[in-house]
């Protein structure tokens, strides 16, 4: 199973990200609804994000369509409350910033191999959940 993190989504909407934006476009159309989750936290800061981003420049839309299109085609899963505690023991552990570790503590609660993100060091297996760069 595989779950995707915020930036990546947000390159996919930023029309600003140079070559990340069509890079992260292609590989979200890519990704296999039977292998990928979104997990719930990415999705709500996906649209958080995208939501400033519209508002700045002027296009409310393509964040919307994105958001709206990820909850139809992937399982949403809203972890338990214990990966809040979780999240803390690993930020210690491996020296994380709290979303940092609290994404990945819902991933190794879901049972999620791999995540891709390029907030964290590729590369790494992190509680079993491998770190993927999507754009190297």
């Amino acid at each position: 199973m595989n779950a995707v993190d915020t930036n990546v989504l947000i390159y996919a909407i930023d029309t600003q990200a140079g070559a990340k934006h069509q890079q992260a476009r292609d590989f979200v159309d890519r990704l296999d609804p039977d292998m990928t989750v979104m997990l719930w936290q990415v999705v709500q800061e996906f649209g958080g994000v995208a939501a400033r981003i519209g508002r700045q420049r002027k296009d409310d839309q393509t964040g919307r369509l994105l958001q709206a299109r990820l909850i139809e085609m992937f399982e949403i899963l809203v972890p338990p409350v214990s990966v809040f505690a979780q999240a803390w023991t690993l930020g210690d552990r491996y020296k994380l910033s709290y979303y940092d570790a609290l994404i990945l503590a819902a991933c190794a609660d879901a049972g999620v191999k791999r995540l891709y993100t390029e907030d964290l060091q590729a590369g790494q297996t992190i509680e079993g959940v491998e770190l993927v760069n999507p754009f190297v």
